[in-house]
């Protein structure tokens, strides 16, 4: 019978340092208050006999059972637990060789557990088998916890039948024939794979069968075929030999007849090489004559392309002097604009410069060219500090639209809102657009900086007040000081110098276009000379074309006549000529039959 001598633990849940817990005959118990640790010491000893899951140890996974630090000490990376069994007395003695077991078990943090007998690594199904051949096992009923009483009187037929083979001591063995019987039912399906393997051999097999039949009828027909060939060859190499006797033959009667003809043929040899030596002199001749031929025909034919050239040119220079006429029109009316551009430019400029911008004298530029808000705006001197605070910059934008800073006209209602103290309303005292009329209602003119302070807080959303010395006081506390913008005699002078830049700038501008035009109209009338000269002399050409060609044309007919009197000798020579020629030689060349299979 084994019996539990010692229980080791180190680094085992709450067990961080190496504790031993003796377990002596008798009774031992363990006392101590909640939270102590009691019930990891029984999970350590369930572990040690071989429990694999962590939730019966109150555990999510395995690396939940190694001791977790705490806010004084680090975490552990294993834990370990050893069960010193005492086996005094049992057949395990006799196996072991020894009367203690220290069956240990090592949980390492993210690799798993070992396990150990005596020191030596051993599989952890060895453990479970040894403590289930001692009727016990991590899940035995003489390990009582909390509910397992009720558990076991209400537990179910199958699950009694465990406590039972506990009782009797065969929970080895069952363990054993569960093993066995999933080693049997392993076997089974190798079985089963081992027949499907040999019925896919089998039907292998068959095709290898039917493959060896056809190769085994192909190679007897490819001997058969091998005898047809060699029996065409020989019967081929028969044939041949009949014809090349017939040839020989023929050869010889060709010969007989050769030497019959030889006689007669040294006769016109002489005659044919006498003809040989006249006529290449002639051909010779008749090749001058065609080169000479196609000489004139090709310079009257490179004159008629000229005449037709000199045409098109004489067109081409006429409708060139009309384009170049009309251009130099276009350029005339050009210089005659740039011209009077200049002068209107220049007279902006006097008139700009010997001109005063006087606030009392704004009526009478409203219409002028430049449409700024600063140029249609008109007021007494003593304004002048309050416009430019009431608008500063906004002076310069335009009331036309151009992409860039102008007013817009207002399309909604107009603000009338009353002030709640004595003032007097900017659109009242200042003359302005309809553009920026919204703008002057909602601004009060008061005399002094003092009331400015006293009244800018009875002002409406919108609203602003400004003093004659140019000090503004925003709805929404924004204070601006009279020395912060610019007074309106500045903004006069800025705009006036702006204009004046831009003036010069266009002076400068036209002055270059009238310049490129001046330059452009030389250039035109040059080439309108050059054009009428080059007309005169195409008008001039066409009679010496006109003589040389026929000129041409009479002694094309006279060689051609010549040409024709002198090919008619020459083609009669050469009739002669090969009516003598030696017929063609006949050159015999025997060919030996390439070797056939027999």
């Amino acid at each position: 019978m084994l019996s539990l001598d010692k229980l080791s633990i180190k680094g085992f849940k709450s067990f961080v340092e190496p504790t031993d817990f003796e377990i002596k005959n008798g009774l031992t118990g363990i006392v101590g208050p909640n939270g102590c640790g009691k019930s990891n010491i029984v999970e350590a000893i369930r572990f040690g006999l071989g429990e694999v899951s962590a939730k019966q140890l109150r555990g999510k996974e395995i690396d939940d059972l190694i001791f977790n630090g705490t806010d004084n000490r680090p975490s552990w990376n294993i834990a370990e637990v050893g069960l010193f069994v005492n086996i005094d007395g049992s057949d395990l003695e006799n196996k072991f060789q020894s009367k203690q077991l220290e069956i240990a078990r090592k949980i390492w943090r993210g690799e798993g557990t070992n396990s150990f007998i005596n020191g030596k690594e051993v599989r952890l199904k060895d453990i479970q088998l040894l403590f289930a051949d001692a009727s016990t096992s991590a899940r035995s009923t003489s390990i009582v916890s909390q509910g397992r009483i009720g558990a076991i009187t209400q537990a179910k037929p199958e699950d009694r039948k465990m406590v039972l083979e506990e009782a009797a001591g065969i929970l080895g063995l069952q363990s054993r024939r569960h093993d066995a019987e999933l080693r049997l039912k392993g076997a089974n399906n190798n079985l089963l794979r081992v027949e499907d393997v040999i019925q896919t051999y089998e039907e292998q097999l068959a095709i290898l069968k039917k493959q060896a039949k056809e190769a085994e009828r192909f190679r007897n027909i490819s001997t058969l075929i091998k005898n047809a060939e060699a029996s065409v060859f020989f019967v081929k190499r028969n044939e041949l030999q009949l014809i090349l006797e017939r040839l020989t033959e023929e050869k010889d009667k060709i010969k007989v007849k050769l030497a019959d003809f030889q006689g007669d043929v040294s006769i016109q040899d002489q005659a044919y090489e006498d003809l040989k030596v006249k006529i290449p002199p002639m051909r010779e001749k008749s090749y001058s004559l065609n080169s000479e031929l196609d000489r004139l025909n090709m310079t009257v034919e490179n004159l008629k392309q000229e005449e037709l050239r000199f045409e098109e040119h004489k067109i081409n220079l006429e409708h060139r002097v009309k384009q170049l006429n009309q251009d130099l029109q276009i350029e005339q009316t050009q210089f005659e604009e740039t011209t009077s551009k200049i002068k209107t430019i220049r007279k902006d400029i006097e008139d700009l410069s010997s001109k005063e911008f006087e606030a009392e004298n704004r009526d009478s530029n409203v219409n002028q060219s430049d449409r700024s808000l600063l140029n249609n705006i008109s007021f007494d001197k003593k304004y002048e500090n309050a416009v430019a605070a009431i608008f500063g910059k906004e002076l310069l934008a335009s009331l036309e639209p151009d992409d860039i800073y102008y007013w817009r006209e207002h399309s909604g209602e107009q603000a009338n809102k009353e002030f709640s103290f004595h003032c007097e309303p900017a659109s009242k005292v200042i003359k302005a657009p309809n553009q920026v009329i919204n703008k002057l209602n909602n601004v009060a003119i008061v005399s002094s900086k003092k009331e400015g302070l006293e009244n800018h807080t009875k002002i409406n959303i919108g609203q602003a007040i400004v003093d004659l010395e140019g000090n503004l006081w925003r709805w929404d506390g924004l204070f601006i000081s009279s020395s912060y913008e610019a007074n309106i005699s500045t903004i006069l002078s800025e705009l006036k110098e702006k204009r004046l830049n831009d003036l010069k700038k266009q002076v400068l501008e036209w002055e270059r276009i009238l310049e490129v035009t001046v330059q452009k109209t030389e250039d035109l009338n040059q080439r309108i000379k050059t054009a009428k000269e080059e007309l005169e002399i195409s008008e001039n050409n066409p009679g010496d074309i006109d003589s040389k060609r026929q000129f041409l044309l009479n002694k094309i007919k006279q060689l051609d006549d010549e040409k024709k009197l002198f090919d008619n000798k020459l083609q009669e020579q050469e009739n002669l000529l090969e009516s003598l020629s030696p017929p063609p030689q006949f050159h015999c060349e025997r060919r030996h039959p390439s070797p056939l299979h027999e």
